[in-house]
């Protein structure tokens, strides 16, 4: 029972080192993708290569790479310009071979790259051992940037329901009925069907998607994956109709006070 006492601290303690170290990670890929980017635009290939892990790579197949990035360079140029901004959107560290092949011990790293009107991606798998470039990709992704004002408020739905949902649990746990947890399962689980809007893709419906955790999802990573969705609160309505038509069963005096 003791080595499970102390097993339990030291895993908890490697979980938040990991998240910590990954967390640092993700900073300094965010900027080296930049500097990458940017070395890119103005032709600075020497650059690009100097931050990619080509550790033991020949110097041929490094005058290989950079006849690729001249290609990759048009393309950036051509589509987005030279003025770019940039923005975080996901990072993925994977621990084992994934579908695309990616070896354990790198991270799968998006950002999103945009000018005045349009946006695109770039997708960069990183070394976390080197902490270098192993792979760039600019992606097929070319899109007019969406109007946020619609995305902001849309939100207001949601955050009314996680308010309608707040307010039934606090009107459950006023309330003397029996088995309040079950009331409180319902109300944060049942949460069906889901409409959403995402900033690229508009207004969504899906009838069998649950939301949990209050019903409210929110993502603001990068246009298309910014959304807002909320379920349907079943739980909650179910739960206060019951309650407001005395439909639950009550606790005695006695059970009240015990609790």
């Amino acid at each position: 029972m003791k080595k499970i006492k102390l097993i339990i601290p030291v895993i908890l303690l490697i979980v938040l080192f990991s998240g910590c170290s990954f967390i640092g990670n993700v900073f300094n890929y965010r900027d080296t993708t930049k500097e990458f980017c940017e070395a890119l635009i103005h032709e600075d290939y020497n650059k690009c290569t100097s931050l990619m892990d080509l550790q033991g790579v020949n110097a041929q197949y490094v005058d290989t790479i950079q006849k690729s990035l001249k290609l990759v360079h048009q393309s950036l140029v051509q589509n987005f310009g030279t003025k770019l901004d940039y923005s975080f959107e996901t990072a993925q560290k994977t621990f084992s071979t994934g579908s695309d092949g990616t070896a354990p011990g790198q991270t799968v790293f998006h950002m999103q790259i945009s000018n005045a009107t349009e946006f695109g991606e770039v997708q960069v798998i990183f070394n976390d051992k080197s902490q270098k470039i192993f792979n760039f990709n600019l992606l097929d992704v070319k899109q007019k940037i969406p109007n946020m004002t619609i995305f902001w408020l849309f939100g207001i739905i949601p955050l009314l329901i996680l308010a309608f949902n707040i307010y039934v649990i606090v009107q459950v746990k006023r309330s003397n009925i029996k088995r309040k947890w079950l009331k409180y399962f319902a109300i944060i689980l049942l949460n069906v069907p889901t409409i959403g809007y995402n900033a690229v893709g508009g207004i969504f419906f899906k009838l069998l998607s649950v939301q949990i955790l209050f019903g409210l999802t929110f993502a603001y990573t990068g246009y298309l994956n910014s959304v807002w969705a909320f379920g349907v609160p079943l739980g909650s309505l179910f739960v206060l109709f019951m309650l407001k038509m005395g439909y639950y069963k009550t606790k005695d005096a006695n059970s009240i006070k015990q609790d």
